[in-house]
Parts: C-alpha cells; sequence; structure tokens
C-alpha cells in the first residue's frame, strides 16, 4: 500500500454516507479476525430493516417507472423510484480523467449545462468497463469518468463548499436521495454542493475512490475564487482527511474491523482470499478502519446517525469515530436521533413521500445548518 498517499488523505477510503446492503437486525457481525470467503459476489439493492435505504430504493413512496433509455446501449435497471419533487439540474459537471463524454460510456442525463475537463491523470484502476448503468437514482459501473456536479446557489454564496460523497456500499453511488437531494436543501443557505460520482473499489482499487475525493477538494481549491468559496467539507466520507477544512457523517460505515458493514468491507477490500495471508488481511483492515487514524489534524466533524442503526452498528462506527475525535481534541461534535434507523439520508416526505426520520427531520436541519454558518 502507498503509506505516503494513506497519510495525505489520513487514512481515507470510506464513502459512508450509506450501505446499498444493510445487514439485517440480527445478521452475524464477522469477527475482526475472520476471513470470510466469497459466497455470491452479487450486490442486493433492496434494504433490510424498513429504515428505507436511499441509495437502493428502500421504502419510500416516490413514484416507479420504467427506464426511458434505450436498453441496446446500457443496461437495464428496471424498475426505479424518482424523488416527488423534480430535482434542479447542476450548472457545471467537473470531468476529472477524460477529455470528452464520448466514447462508449454512458453519462446519466442529470449532468450538468457546462462541462469542465480537469485534466488529472489517475494512480489507480478499478477494472470498470463497459457502460455505467443509471436507473434514475443510482449510478453503477464508474470507471475512468469519474466526476463531480456542482450545483451553485442562487443567492449570495455564504463561502462555503460542502463535497457530498452519497452511499451505496460501494456497489453503487446514491445519487439522487443522498446527493442531488443535499443540493436542493444546501443551496438555499448560499451553499455550493459538489455532488461525487466516484469510482467504486470494485474489489480491486481501494484507493480510487479516495483520489476522487482528493481530486475534488483539489479541483474546488483552484477554482475558490470563481466559486465564491472560502471553506470546503466533506459530506458522508472522512475521505480527504486535513485536505477538508470540515466533515459531515450521517450514519457512517467507520470501521473494518469487529462490528463492520461485511458487504461495503468486502467491496472495499475484496475477499480475504486475495491476501497473501491472514495477517496481510488483518493489516489492512487496521489501514482502512477510520477510527484508528484519527489526530489532532482531523478537521471538525458532525457524526449523526440513529442510536436503532442496525445496519451500521453506532457503537463500532459513528461513535466509535466521535469518541476517536473527542480524544484527539478536534472540537467535533455528535447528534444521536432515537430512531429512523439507517439510510435516511436527504429522503424528506416532500421528496419521497416518506421519511424514517420525520419526527426529527426539522432537529436534523437546525443541527446541519448551524454547524455549517459556525464555520
Amino acid at each position: 500500500m502507498n503509506m505516503k498517499f494513506h497519510a495525505a488523505a489520513l487514512a481515507a477510503a470510506f464513502l459512508v454516507f450509506s450501505c446499498g446492503s444493510p445487514a439485517a437486525e440480527n445478521e452475524r457481525i464477522p469477527d475482526e479476525n475472520e476471513i470470510t470467503e466469497p459466497q455470491d459476489d452479487t450486490q442486493q439493492e433492496n434494504g433490510n430493516d424498513g429504515s428505507g435505504d436511499p441509495g437502493s430504493g428502500g421504502t419510500g413512496s416516490g413514484t416507479a417507472r420504467t427506464d426511458p433509455y434505450d436498453p441496446a446501449k446500457k443496461p437495464d435497471p428496471g424498475v426505479i423510484e424518482e424523488p416527488l419533487v423534480v430535482l434542479p439540474r447542476p450548472q457545471l459537471t467537473v470531468m476529472f480523467y477524460v477529455t470528452d463524454t464520448t466514447g462508449g460510456h454512458y453519462i446519466d442525463r442529470i449532468k450538468g449545462a457546462a462541462v469542465e475537463y480537469a485534466g488529472y491523470t489517475p494512480q489507480y484502476d478499478n477494472g470498470c468497463e463497459g457502460w455505467e448503468s443509471f436507473n434514475g437514482v443510482s449510478v453503477r459501473n464508474i470507471s475512468e469518468f469519474a466526476r463531480m456536479d456542482v450545483y451553485f446557489p442562487a443567492g449570495e454564496p455564504d463561502g462555503k463548499m460542502v463535497i457530498i460523497c452519497p452511499g451505496g456500499s460501494y456497489s453503487m453511488v446514491a445519487d439522487v436521495f443522498e446527493g442531488m437531494a443535499g443540493a436542493y436543501y444546501l443551496n438555499p443557505n448560499g451553499t455550493t454542493v459538489g455532488v461525487l460520482k466516484y469510482r467504486l473499489p470494485n474489489k480491486t482499487a481501494a484507493e480510487a475512490p479516495v483520489e476522487d475525493v482528493l481530486n475534488a477538494i483539489r479541483y474546488s481549491r483552484s477554482k475558490a475564487s470563481e466559486w465564491h468559496i472560502g471553506k470546503i467539507g466533506v459530506l458522508g466520507t472522512s475521505a480527504g482527511g486535513d485536505k477538508a477544512d470540515f466533515g459531515v457523517l450521517l450514519y457512517p460505515v467507520i470501521t473494518m474491523g469487529e462490528g463492520a458493514h461485511s458487504d461495503t468491507r468486502t467491496n472495499l477490500l475484496g475477499y480475504s482470499s486475495k491476501y497473501g495471508s491472514a495477517d496481510e488481511y488483518a493489516a489492512a483492515k487496521v489501514y482502512y478502519s477510520q477510527e484508528k487514524n484519527v489526530s489532532p489534524e482531523t478537521p471538525v466533524t458532525l457524526v449523526m446517525y440513529s442510536e436503532n442503526d442496525g445496519a451500521v452498528l453506532p457503537d463500532y462506527n459513528g461513535k466509535a469515530f466521535y469518541d476517536a475525535l473527542t480524544e484527539n481534541g478536534t472540537g467535533s461534535s455528535v447528534h444521536v436521533f432515537p430512531g429512523g434507523g439507517h439510510g435516511w439520508g436527504f429522503g424528506t416526505v416532500e421528496l419521497r413521500g416518506s421519511d424514517n426520520i420525520a419526527e426529527w427531520r426539522d432537529d436534523f436541519f437546525d443541527v446541519l445548518f448551524q454547524f455549517i454558518s459556525s464555520l
């Protein structure tokens, strides 16, 4: 592993906003030292414990439709869920690595009205080939077409930019209810929002999504004057480390050891059989366990989760990470909801017709907005 890159990213690699295939309430969590061999390489898209994971269709009651695109040109995603409100289109899409958007890959219909090309050279290859699949809710099979959609506020900018890294257990990028919906609610406060469509590790390249987060921050910094931003934060991920000014974590997957979300760990690190020994696999799990990599230089972070999250166990993840932040004097904060389970994101009643934290949604927005405005 590239330890220098790891240090710069501060133990990055966790796009931890949500998990696309959460564990059931009674699913046994593998022991930290257990080596799990593959049984089924298929990732389930539908949730779990009734928490309604936005990244996977969940239990929201939006309008279902059949994908309108030509199935001869890309995979058929089947029946999908759409938001009840038409979400704004981004004003800009930044392509990190390619110099045009043609060439056989599918770029989803919600790309920006304008496109810019960063011209970066990727250091890592996740091995994904062929068409991207966009089912109106999430994107799969992202390769060198990694990109960031940028949403600018209509009013006076507040000087902050939030780069949202939607979740999906590293099997998908839950673009709508964890990405676009975030821009829908943050833009009116003057916050500029970037929604990152990062390369999935594909059980091959755990560094690939980290590199995309770092490049999103890098490009945004280069546009700070033009975009009227002074501070850049990352929502939904601890990737970026000291390269970001602040972080926001919602029901995060933090650990790769005991209490880990098994699908996320497998998608990120690959199966244990790819490692030369049990010790090597154990070292990889420690390397990518965020609670073990906090330092006093870790940016101030707001952590939010539900205490009854049965998919991503808070004691091993959100709580463990907050405890590490506190021990290192980062000035971070935590907000715990008494219910809601996992995967609520920005899936409000307005957008989905139902909301797993409806009772506390106003509280959620108050805490989030106050945190950002305080920076």
